[in-house]
């Protein structure tokens, strides 16, 4: 420890010393440096050595010592270390709490504009939906009067025209029976002739029937003198044949026989 507060000193004097050693071989020390040192170890004291022994007591007590000292720095700066990390997690949460608040306070504000815009907005489209139907209502109604007085038009204009066409139908119908009374004289003269006509009609008709049936009696008879005579001349060819078969067959035998 005392080298270690006086190591500059020790350079120094090192420097010195070696220096006119040196110097007497023609050689020149430029500088000289302590780049590290330690401590003996323990292994090497001898505790039954009183210089030893007492070098043992100060090295452990030293050793100790800065064990303490070390020990008690580094809590200080777990103690420091943690209360920063306390107080920074405490203003972090603070914040964090604030900024919640903000948020909250910022959405409520928020809200409350959109609620208010919102109504607004009810508002105004339940206004225009209220003028929308007034404007409905009045064309309705317009329309409906404008439908009543075109159909009152539309009856009348009907009622006329039924008028017009019943007078139309009624001197139709006079006329008509007028016609009807005519036609029906004339008819009634008419029908007069006509039946007498009809009877003469009839008459030759009647003659014209007998005379058909007559010329049909007619050709039937001559039909079945005809088949009659046909008949005839076959059953007289069949007995021609049949007796020169005979003719024929006879001769036949004869010469056979001969």
């Amino acid at each position: 420890h005392e080298l270690q507060d006086t190591r500059e000193n020790f350079v120094q004097g090192v420097q010195n010393t070696v220096a006119e050693d040196l110097s007497k071989n023609g050689l020149e020390l430029e500088s000289v440096s302590l780049t590290n040192f330690n401590q003996t170890s323990k292994e090497h004291f001898n505790p039954n050595n009183a210089f030893d022994a007492e070098g043992l007591t100060k090295l452990t007590q030293e050793t100790e010592r800065r064990r303490r000292e070390r020990n008690e720095v580094e809590q200080d700066v777990e103690v420091a270390v943690r209360e920063k990390n306390r107080d920074a997690l405490s203003r972090k949460l603070e914040i964090e709490q604030q900024e919640a608040f903000m948020t909250l306070e910022q959405e409520q504000q928020v809200k409350t504009r959109t609620a208010e815009q919102n109504a607004r907005i009810a508002a105004f489209e339940a206004e225009r939906r209220r003028e929308a139907e007034q404007t409905r209502i009045l064309a309705e109604r317009q329309i409906q009067e404008t439908e009543i007085d075109r159909e009152q038009a539309v009856r009348s204009r009907k009622v006329e025209a039924e008028r017009e066409v019943r007078i139309k139908e009624i001197e139709q119908q006079q006329v008509t029976e007028i016609a009807n009374q005519t036609k029906s004289i004339a008819i009634a003269a008419k029908s007069e002739q006509q039946s007498q006509a009809e009877a003469r009609a009839n008459l030759a008709l009647a003659e014209a029937v007998s005379a058909q049936q007559n010329v049909e009696t007619t050709r039937q008879t001559a039909e079945a003198d005809r088949a009659k005579q046909v008949a005839l001349i076959a059953a007289a060819q069949d007995a021609e044949t049949k007796a020169v078969e005979l003719t024929v067959r006879a001769k036949a035998e004869k010469e056979a026989a001969e």
